[in-house]
This record gives C-alpha cells, structure tokens and sequence, in this order.
C-alpha cells in the first residue's frame, strides 16, 4: 500500500498498523494518537477489502453526515442475499437502532436485507471519545465498530444512516473467486468510461 501512495505529497498520508487483531473498533483506535493533535474533523472510516468505493458514495455519504450534523452517518445496501453482513436495524420511524453482526443475529434479525458494508463517517472527537467504551462481550470476542454509532446514539449524539452503496459495490475480496469477479467489474466500468477510484 505504502508503494502505491508515493506519488502523494510527503506528510498527507500517516500510515497506522493494527499489530493484533482484536476488532475492527480496536482497529480504529489505532489511529487516536494521528488525530489527538489535530481539531475534530469529519472522518470516514472504510473496510480495506472494498475496493469498489464509488467517489459519489462517499460525496453523498459526507454531505449527508455534514447536513444532519451527526456525529456518526452510516450508508448501507439492500442485498438479496445478505449472509455474513452486519444488518441496519431500524426503530418503528425508520432511524437508526443498531448494527448486528450476522453471528450475533437473532432469527428475525437474520431477515434484514439492509447491511453495513462498513462505509461511516464519524466526527473523530466523538468516534474516539466512544472507542474507549467499546467492550468485547460478544461470539466472536472482539471490539466492533459497529458498536460505536449506537454507544453515539445511546449518549444522545445523532446517528444517521442513509441507503447509498449500490449492491455490487459491497463486494469485498476474500477468496480467488471473489478478486475475479471484483476484476470483471472494474473492467466493465473502465470500458464503460467510468472511474474506478
């Protein structure tokens, strides 16, 4: 990664390791000391084995994020098949209630089609503010993120989430398979004049 980012201006880009695998919210807290000496930002945060991100996701995930003036905004899909997604579950007036992640999914939590394919954008003051609260009491004994945006909500910040990322998009590379069918989409969109970052 480091390699493919030489052409940006030095300092733009700090590079943060996760040397233990404890969770995605623990891996986010690794990159606390980059922001403890900068003023509270909006900041997304990203699944590193998406690499079908759309720029005009991001855009529309952010204006929404800066026009609620939330402290957490979420952009999730509907998919057909949702297995291994973490599901948007909502309240009776359509807003935010929580993210469970499929392991943790009671029966009719496993019916949500809407999922989060880990696109947030987060005022960092508030997201590392949260981390800390996060605990590691579920199946799999990790500290989630997707523990955050309800901690957030619990403390009375707001919490938006918005239907944003086209299904194909949430296609994460974990297997050979998974790359071929990643490779094929963007060759579509490259053929198709369209921009892959």
């Amino acid at each position: 990664m480091k390699a493919t980012l030489t052409d940006f201006p030095q300092g733009s880009i700090t590079f943060v390791e996760q040397a233990e695998q404890l969770g995605t919210g623990h891996a986010a807290r690794m990159a606390q000391p980059v922001f403890d000496h900068q003023p509270p930002c909006d900041t997304f945060v990203l699944a590193g084995d998406g690499p079908l991100i759309r720029a005009d996701t991001l855009r529309k995930l952010l204006e929404v994020h800066r026009t609620t003036q939330s402290s957490a905004t979420l952009a999730t899909a509907v998919l057909d098949d949702p297995t291994g997604y973490g599901r948007i579950v909502r309240d009776p007036t359509g807003g935010f209630r929580e993210i469970v992640e499929q392991k943790d999914c009671n029966p009719a939590q496993v019916q949500i089609r809407e999922v989060n394919p880990s696109y947030y954008c987060f005022r960092s003051d508030r997201l590392f503010a949260t981390l800390g609260q996060v605990k590691n009491s579920n199946r799999q004994g990790e500290y989630y993120l997707t523990d955050v945006p309800g901690l957030l909500q619990a403390a009375g910040d707001r919490v938006t989430v918005v239907e944003a990322v086209p299904p194909e998009d949430v296609l994460g590379i974990n297997t050979p398979a998974d790359l071929a069918v990643v490779d094929e989409i963007l060759r579509k969109r490259l053929k198709a004049g369209k921009s892959v970052h």
